[in-house]
Order: C-alpha cells, then structure tokens, then sequence
C-alpha cells in the first residue's frame, strides 16, 4: 500500500506519495496523511462504506472554502472511482430533512434507477435506498450528540416522519435508541 505526497520514483518518473506501507513499517509524510493511511486500512479491512463513515467524522475534502457546511460524507476517493455516485450522494446530502426518491436522484443524474442501484451495489455493497437512510441516520446521531434539539426537531431535520420511525430506524442501524445515545 501507498498513496500520495513523499517523492519516489518509478519508471523515470516522480510519484507522490502520501503513506508508504512496507512490512509492519508505515511511514507517513504528514498530519492529513495518517488520516490517509488510516482511512485506506479501514477500507481494506472493514470496506469503503466504514471507511466513508470514519472519514464523516473529520472535516477532510481539501477543496472546500471556510464559508461551506461540512459534508457529511467525504467523496474524495468515491469521486475519483464513481462519480455518478458521488453526485448522488450529494444530492442524498442536501435533501436531507426532506427525503426524495431514488428515482428522482436518478432521473436527476440522468441514469435509470437500475444503473444507480448497480453503482451502489458495485461501490459500497448497499443500495442506494440503504446507503440514503444510513446517511440520514448519521446525520441525526450527529444532531442527538452535537445538540440539545429534541427528538421530534431531530427526526423532523432528519426526514423522518415521526420519533417512533427514527428510534426503530436507529436502534437497527446502531443497536440502541437515540435516548441512550443521548444519555
């Protein structure tokens, strides 16, 4: 495994690389490349899908301004590999609290429903259905930790349509109800 920013070369040329992996040897070359290396070991171990729900957690795309939110999802690596799913995840992220169809986020990158769900299955192992929902759940587990909203606020910001529906969402996707998490 390698990846990124320190000089090596190959084939007379010079490749960056951020983290060289050699044996149980890691050498990195700086703060965001540990993040790299870290999150390449989630991926290769655990799948794209944990990895992407680790790299949520930190404020990591690099071609972001001081002025925008923070993406719940970082799409670096997705973008590169997919971009229609990428794009999609996008528009899963900015219609958060009012959730629209996997049809409509299809029509939207203009590829049918079967080519997306395709995508998905292909990039993470999920649907896109399951990946929107585990997306909203973050987003609500963010709330629940992050804030003092109420339940009803949470589950109203987070597309669900009552606090029963995202506590039965919640306790299947993290194995308890948002009132522990809360505790």
């Amino acid at each position: 495994l390698s990846r990124g920013l320190n000089h090596k070369r190959k084939g007379g040329m010079f490749v960056a690389l951020t983290f060289v992996l050699c044996g149980s040897v890691v050498t990195c070359g700086g703060a965001l490349s540990v993040l790299d290396f870290m999150l390449t070991m989630i991926g290769s171990r655990q799948g794209d899908l944990a990895a992407l729900n680790v790299a949520s957690l930190f404020t990591y795309d690099r071609d972001k301004r001081s002025s925008d939110m923070q993406r719940i999802v970082s799409l670096g690596s997705v973008d590169r590999r997919e971009p229609r799913v990428s794009r999609a995840i996008q528009v899963m992220e900015s219609h958060i609290d009012l959730p629209i169809s996997i049809s409509a986020i299809a029509s939207r990158l203009k590829i049918s429903r079967r080519t997306l769900e395709y995508l998905f299955k292909k990039t993470f192992g999920v649907t896109p259905a399951a990946f929107y929902t585990s997306l909203r759940l973050q987003a609500a587990r963010r709330l629940i930790i992050d804030t003092k909203l109420s339940l009803a606020d949470t589950a109203e910001r987070t597309g669900f349509p009552s606090i029963s529906c995202l506590s039965r969402s919640y306790k299947k996707h993290f194995g308890h109800p948002p009132s522990t998490e809360r505790r």
